[in-house]
């Protein structure tokens, strides 16, 4: 039986502020070696 690996991540992307404040919220998730990035609004 193979395992599978699972991780989300969840961090602040701070160094790119919008004009209203507000800072962008990143999403990494990773499932067996693979990764994948995308923003969450």
């Amino acid at each position: 039986m193979k395992s599978t690996f699972f991780k989300i991540l969840f961090y602040l992307k701070k160094n790119t502020p919008k004009p209203d404040g507000s800072i962008p919220v990143m999403c990494r998730i990773s499932i067996d070696e693979g990764l994948h990035n995308s923003v969450v609004k």
